[in-house]
């Protein structure tokens, strides 16, 4: 199931024309705010390097391309026009390994305990973040741990792997969430 996030060139080009045909459009606001983030991460892009079509088509023919370096005197000549500039995303600065820790918690729960995003659908009236609250404070558990679940799937350990799991659980919870229309989030 794709991420109702994840904004494909098909939704733009749909966008514009209804903008065009009647001033309106039918993305949610959700989406218009990804689109706002990830038009406003572009505008600290750099320009890192550029190809061109027949680049392109040597990649696409034989797996492989060239990249040409902005800087290269050997390429000053080269025509504008057929260039493509290559902009690199700038990431942001980690400063401990926290948020690899989470996401490779939220992988492993996918990959080894066989989680998916379909089950995660399945959970009403936040069920993962019942599960978080739990992993967060142990001692909680009996109240806040969904009553239909195993009981032998809550494993605490120590106070840090437990945030993790915890932190895991949320972004689970918050991508639920994201796939949900607001009419399907109001119904339960």
């Amino acid at each position: 199931m794709a991420n109702k996030l994840t904004i494909t060139r098909e939704q733009l080009t749909k966008w514009v024309s209804q903008l065009d045909s009647d001033g309106g459009c039918d993305a949610t606001d959700r989406q218009l705010e990804a689109l706002i983030r990830q038009s406003l991460a572009t505008t600290h892009s750099e320009p890192v390097a550029w190809t061109d079509e027949e680049e392109l088509n040597d990649l696409k023919r034989d797996g492989y391309a060239a990249m040409l370096s902005l800087d290269r005197k050997d390429c000053e000549y080269a025509d504008p026009r057929r260039q493509i500039i290559l902009y690199r995303q700038e990431q942001p600065a980690r400063d401990s390994c926290a948020i690899a820790d989470v996401i490779a918690e939220r992988q492993r729960q996918q990959s080894v305990e066989g989680f998916s995003t379909e089950q995660d659908d399945t959970y009403v009236g936040c069920q993962l973040a019942a599960a978080a609250i739990c992993y967060i404070e142990p001692m909680e558990a009996m109240s806040y741990w969904p009553a239909d679940w195993h009981d032998d799937s809550f494993k605490p350990t120590n106070e840090r792997r437990n945030l993790v799991k915890a932190a895991a659980l949320i972004i689970a919870e918050i991508e639920r969430i994201d796939r949900k229309s607001d009419a399907e989030l109001k119904n339960e």
